[in-house]
């Protein structure tokens, strides 16, 4: 099948989304699919087409000339990807987010219709589900729609019906880790890893170590990514005199997550928001690095409570730090927990279950 992909990035800079996104489609690849990827880049990223890692790759800027509402760049834009998309003739389009930029996909359609497959990633707020937002409009487009956890496909039905019998649930998975968590309990570290923004809790997580750290004087503090709440952070940990004991390494390159999750002993998840999936807990798990996350969105469905992890409830530092503080206090209950989070994630969140799984949806909509 020809199959294009709509996304937020690809290549450099790229988020969660986008890593699942990148394996899906160098697997698709691999099994003789022709791909082709529209990415919505940022206003000041480099728009125009490349090939990336074996990739073609469309890059279009779509934000300003939205919020400008500048007609003579929208209809630049719209016959660009309209002229795209007749060339590559694709059997079928799976869009992988719902930024502002899928105006120009749904405004952009072509004969004959190929159809459409949404996949949802993001959050779910039920003013975007209605039928005037870019959000409701992707959905009824959509000849079938996915989400990446039962949390996120029962809210969506709920919020939806209309198209509740076009959804169905794929699980995100990735590629097994070869490495495994060393479980360094002589120099413990704990690992935060995500954007650095209010819903993702790590100012819970600082609060939490500073009680932590009172009664273990060596461990560490990484709180690893960027965001707009960077700064705020960093005085924080400054005004709870944890400056030289909380490490700020900024964003990581998706190569090398995996080494960073394996220096970890135990990594946090102590989010405000519902987490549609939770990625970092997965590759967490796969590495047999046990995990302590907020009990909201999908999360639980990753993390097995008190099997392979550790759930609390959101913005309660004081059950973070208790959490924390068991399992550093008993290296053989994390290990335990660690090596459960491994098997399991290898069992149910399978890289290869994850691509026959779109791959099955493929050939139904292709037949339908």
């Amino acid at each position: 099948m020809r199959i294009l992909f709509w996304t937020r990035l690809f290549g450099a800079h790229i988020g969660g989304v986008e890593i699942v996104c990148k394996a899906l489609i160098h697997a698709l690849k691999d099994r003789g699919h022709e791909i082709m990827a529209v990415a919505v880049q940022g206003d000041n990223d480099p728009i125009g087409e490349d090939i990336c890692e074996g990739i073609r790759v469309h890059r279009i800027s779509s934000h300003q000339a939205l919020m400008a509402q500048d007609l003579k760049a929208i209809a630049a834009i719209r016959y660009r990807v309209s002229a795209l998309k007749q060339s590559f003739a694709p059997d079928l389009v799976h869009v992988h987010c719902t930024d502002p930029g899928t105006y120009f996909h749904l405004n952009s359609r072509i004969l004959p219709f190929p159809p459409t497959l949404l996949t949802i990633h993001d959050e779910l707020k039920d003013e975007r589900i209605q039928d005037y937002a870019l959000l409701g409009q992707l959905i009824r487009h959509a000849d079938a729609v996915t989400t990446v956890s039962e949390f996120m496909l029962q809210l969506l039905k709920k919020n939806a019906s209309y198209a509740a019998d076009r959804m169905s649930l794929v699980y995100n998975g990735l590629p097994e880790s070869d490495q495994r968590n060393s479980h360094r309990f002589s120099v413990p570290r704990l690992l935060c890893l995500g954007r650095l923004s209010r819903e993702k809790g790590f100012d819970v997580a600082l609060d939490a170590f500073a009680e932590i750290a009172i009664k273990h004087p060596d461990v560490k503090l990484i709180i690893a990514g960027d965001g707009p709440d960077r700064e705020g952070l960093m005085s924080k940990g400054l005004r709870l005199g944890l400056s030289n004991r909380v490490m700020f390494p900024g964003w990581i390159p998706p190569e090398e997550v995996s080494d960073l999750i394996g220096s970890a002993t135990i990594t946090l998840m102590p989010s405000r928001f519902n987490e549609p999936f939770g990625l970092v807990a997965l590759q967490a798990a796969q590495q047999g690095c046990p995990v302590i996350a907020a009990r909201v969105g999908g999360l639980p469905e990753v993390i097995e409570e008190g099997i392979s992890g550790l759930l609390v409830e959101p913005d309660n530092s004081g059950a973070l730090a208790d959490n924390v503080l068991r399992l550093l206090n008993d290296p053989a209950l994390a290990i335990r927990m660690g090596d459960k989070g491994r098997e399991r994630a290898n069992r149910l969140f399978s890289f290869e279950t994850m691509v026959d799984g779109y791959e099955r949806i493929y050939s139904e909509l292709e037949q339908s």
